[in-house]
């Protein structure tokens, strides 16, 4: 496995991860305006 592919490969993780803890905030900040 080459340099170029691991870069890619984190990158690719990173922003999946980045994703998914985004999209957790908004639906924790939706369910905490709903039970207000």
């Amino acid at each position: 496995m080459s340099t170029s592919e691991q870069v890619s490969f984190i990158r690719m993780f990173y922003m999946y991860v980045h994703m998914w803890l985004v999209l957790i905030k908004y639906c924790m900040f939706f369910w905490y305006f709903l039970n207000s």
